[in-house]
């Protein structure tokens, strides 16, 4: 079992890392409208990305 949860912590630090780094680079821009959509495309990714286990 320990061997599970050391594999899941570090799926779990990459999908943080992923996300963090994605997140950063679209939310940059200072137009309202291209971070509602950076909102929209980040979302249903971070979602899958997230609960995939």
């Amino acid at each position: 079992m320990p061997t599970y949860y050391f594999i899941m912590g570090a799926y779990n630090l990459l999908s943080l890392f992923i996300v963090a780094v994605a997140a950063y680079n679209l939310f940059r821009c200072k137009s309202f409208w291209e971070q509602v959509i950076a909102f929209f495309i980040m979302y249903p990714f971070v979602y899958r990305v997230l609960l995939i286990k």
